[in-house]
């Protein structure tokens, strides 16, 4: 409880009343003194009552009217408060934003303040709100402070319960995942294991070879081709997905909105559902500039898919540009296979600069610990380094970092049984007025993704903007049909400009 200066004013003529009658021995001002003092504690007496009944009595909601939302978007949060009797005490209710959430532009400070007169029993409020970030906020209980009709006593205490607000980033309408330009049919994570043995699903019927149960002999293909025949079938595995997600400078390439990353962490975001409809663990690992940011551990929990889509809406992209970024038309310039070649035609030099590179070219242990070093390859290795069986690694990328990522899909593929590459291509994003040089760079991006899809065990795919690649598509087979643009002749996915 507190007390205003009315309260402190009135305290302190009681103490100069005492102060008096001791010096001038005056008993009356005494007795002046101690009526006052006690007719002070009456009345705070009777205000500390009627705030323990008030506070008992009070009913106090706080709802937003959507708890789901974007970024930026304003949203109206309610305020009620009410009583069952007619209030002793003047009474103001006021809602704490909590951190990350704002005012909007044209909110008022009392906005936020329901007010209950004294012999009043109820009020409402409405304010609105933004939220320039993503993610899960909650508004403490709000804060009622009881003043009373005298002026001379306050007291403040939490009052109803918390509100949730959900914010979630702003996400693409137009999500492209395929290759060459065509779509994927069925989702990322339609499977079949390749595991035979005792499941539910027939496989095929071999022939019969010693050591075989006895239980998985077929009757009848072996009356039919009079040799004993077994019959196998798939095993019912649970499979796994290890999701890699590149967080670094070059992926917030794109407009506001609408940036690769986005892309990225909505497809991220499908593939988290995706796992949660089958029931199958899911690990999240982070990839920045420095290499492994943070890894979520594999989960199969609601609990867990829900802490994962929550981890995903609220991340952003590194501010820092550090990390190096190879040139697309030189992606193969760091692979083992062309520091053998060069390894090979330094050897028949014998100029000072020759003697200078050949070290480098001629050791793999240097490539090792350079490739090593790469942050995306440091971060597929150790997501996949304790994977192992029916594991698919998810590898969500750009293309800016082109030997990089076919390093680490090969790392991965020795790891787990499968690797899932979606790449971003920059060729979607860039700001290019020039249609027929975007489209010569979504070549480009193309042939890419084909010589990672060629790699044992990985399969390549785009995701991007499916308005902006239609168009570019499009706009190829109109130059080709035109029959005036080389570009346009060229194909991508078997047709030209599509």
């Amino acid at each position: 409880m507190g007390v205003t200066r009315r309260y402190w004013g009135e305290a302190g003529l009681v103490v100069a009343l005492a102060g008096s009658a001791a010096l001038l021995a005056r008993p009356l001002l005494l007795v002046g003194a101690a009526g006052l003092a006690g007719w002070l504690l009456a009345r705070q007496y009777a205000f500390v009552r009627a705030v323990g009944e008030v506070a008992a009595d009070l009913t106090v909601v706080q709802s937003p009217a959507s708890e789901a939302n974007r970024v930026d978007d304003e949203v109206s949060v309610a305020l009620r408060v009410e009583l069952a009797e007619p209030a002793p005490v003047a009474l103001a209710v006021e809602s704490r934003l909590p951190v990350g959430v704002e005012p909007a532009a044209d909110a008022a400070p009392d906005d936020r303040r329901a007010v209950v007169p004294a012999g009043e029993r109820t009020a409402t409020t409405a304010f609105r709100v933004r939220c320039p970030v993503a993610g899960e906020f909650e508004f403490d209980p709000p804060t009622a402070t009881a003043t009373d009709a005298t002026g001379r006593f306050r007291a403040s205490f939490p009052a109803g319960e918390t509100a949730r607000l959900t914010v979630d980033p702003r996400e693409p309408s137009d999500l492209h995942v395929g290759a060459g330009g065509e779509a994927l049919d069925a989702a990322y994570g339609e499977h079949s294991s390749e595991a035979r043995g005792a499941g539910s699903e027939l496989a095929d019927i071999r022939a019969y070879v010693p050591g075989d149960a006895v239980r998985t002999i077929d009757w009848n293909a072996t009356a039919r081709l009079g040799e004993p025949h077994v019959r196998e079938f798939e095993t019912d595995t649970r499979r796994g997905t290890a999701l890699v997600l590149d967080r670094r400078a070059s992926m917030a390439v794109g407009p506001p909105g609408g940036t690769a990353f986005e892309y990225a962490r909505q497809f991220a975001l499908g593939v988290v559902g995706h796992a949660r409809e089958r029931g199958e663990p899911v690990a999240l690992s982070e990839v920045g500039a420095e290499g492994l940011l943070d890894r979520t551990p594999p989960t199969a929990s609601p609990e867990g898919y829900a802490r994962l889509e929550r981890r995903l809406r609220a991340l952003d992209p590194e501010g820092d540009g550090s990390e190096g970024v190879d040139s697309p038309r030189g992606a193969r310039a760091g692979t083992p296979a062309v520091a053998r070649e060069r390894a090979v035609a330094l050897r028949g030099e014998s100029s000072a600069f020759a003697d200078r590179l050949r070290p480098f070219f001629a050791a793999a242990d240097p490539y090792v610990e350079r490739a090593t070093a790469d942050p995306l390859y440091a971060g597929v290795r150790a997501a996949t380094r304790e994977s192992a069986g029916a594991t698919t690694a998810v590898v969500v990328t750009d293309d800016a970092n082109r030997a990089e990522t076919r390093e680490a899909a090969t790392v991965a593929a020795r790891h787990v049984d499968r690797v899932l590459a979606f790449l971003t291509p920059t060729a979607l994003f860039a700001d290019d007025a020039d249609v027929e040089a975007a489209y010569d760079r979504y070549v480009d991006f193309e042939r890419f993704r084909r010589d990672l899809a060629s790699v044992e065990g990985v399969s390549a795919f785009e995701v991007g903007p499916g308005d902006r690649l239609a168009r570019l598509l499009a706009d190829a087979r109109d130059r080709a049909a035109a029959g005036g643009s080389r570009a346009g002749e060229r194909r991508v996915g078997g047709r030209p400009g599509g």
